[in-house]
Order: structure tokens, then C-alpha cells, then sequence
């Protein structure tokens, strides 16, 4: 079985992969039932980003991970790896020291970069120059259209000069028919 995000395009047979997905559904099931029965408890389920600049709260949060952490089948000399492909979440990791705070039976693996960070500039001066043109839907994702190229122009700024633009939601195509 080929895995592709969060574990760096490792193959892996059927048992490893399914041990796990058990084992990221476990640290992070978190459904409404025991979300209603953790605020009855009074232990801390954190939804909103002013949460996490909540120091008592994101330690509680830590130490609920590394509870949960300890009763993997992951070891330091074996981690679970979890693999975030977007610059920004690389940045906020380190950033705020979050690899420093995992148990060790957990590693982050950086990935590539999402799409949008690893495009090359004059590949945005070229989605734009191709957006400016008469009778051209472009469509692109929504986090692409604020990226600059060269001259500090972006495709939302080309849609405010009235080139048509159509933001894919989910990698649907049906959209730039619309």
C-alpha cells in the first residue's frame, strides 16, 4: 500500500497501515458525544485559535497527547510520523516550539510544501498574464489567488480588473463551467 501524506510516500504492508490509522483515529477521535462529555468533565477540547495562545490550555492539551501517546505501539526507535506539507504549518511549528512538546514516540516529517508555497514566481506572473486575457476563465485554488508574482500582482487583484476567475473548492473541476 502506497501512503502518501504523513508518512513521506512510504510503502507499507496492509497491517502497518491500518494499525496506524487506528492509532491516529484513537489520539484524535474526538466526535460531538465525547466532546459534550469532556465539557461535563471539564477537560479542555480546543476549537478556536484563541485556545491555543492559552499557555494552561495547550499544556493540558500536551499532556492529554502524551497519555494518549503512551498507549500506542509506536516507540522512539519506531515513531509515529505525521508529515505537514504546508510551509506556514513547518513555520507555526517551530515557530512555537511544537516539536519540542511531542512525546517521543511521535516526529514530524516536513513535507514539500503545499502547492501554492512551492510555486515558482514566474509561474504566478504566467497564471496572471493568462487570467488577463479576454474570454479565459482561470481557475485556480482560493489560497493561490493572493500569491504575488514579480511585479506584486496577484490573480485577485487581476479579478478586480474584471478577468474572470473561478476559486476551486475540493479539487472540483466543475466549478470553471460555471
Amino acid at each position: 500500500m502506497l501512503v502518501h501524506v504523513g508518512f513521506a510516500m512510504s510503502v507499507i504492508n496492509e497491517a502497518e497501515a491500518r494499525d496506524t490509522l487506528d492509532a491516529l483515529q484513537n489520539m484524535f477521535d474526538v466526535g460531538a458525544g465525547r466532546r459534550r462529555a469532556a465539557v461535563r468533565r471539564g477537560t479542555v477540547i480546543m476549537r478556536y485559535v484563541d485556545e491555543y495562545r492559552a499557555p494552561e490550555q495547550v499544556m493540558q492539551l500536551i499532556g492529554h497527547l502524551k497519555t494518549r501517546a503512551a498507549l500506542l505501539k509506536h516507540t522512539a526507535e519506531k515513531p509515529l510520523r505525521i508529515m505537514e506539507v504546508c510551509g506556514g504549518h513547518t513555520h507555526a511549528i517551530f515557530k512555537f516550539g511544537l516539536d519540542q512538546l511531542l512525546p517521543d514516540n511521535i516526529e514530524f516529517i516536513h513535507g514539500p510544501g503545499c502547492p501554492v508555497c512551492v510555486l515558482p514566481m514566474g509561474r504566478i506572473d504566467s497564471c496572471i498574464e493568462i487570467a488577463s486575457q479576454p474570454d479565459v476563465i482561470f481557475c485556480t485554488f482560493g489560497d493561490a489567488m493572493r500569491v504575488p508574482g514579480k511585479k506584486a500582482r496577484c490573480c485577485s487583484q487581476s479579478v478586480r480588473r474584471g478577468c474572470a476567475h473561478r476559486v476551486l473548492a475540493d479539487g472540483c473541476p466543475e466549478a470553471c463551467n460555471r
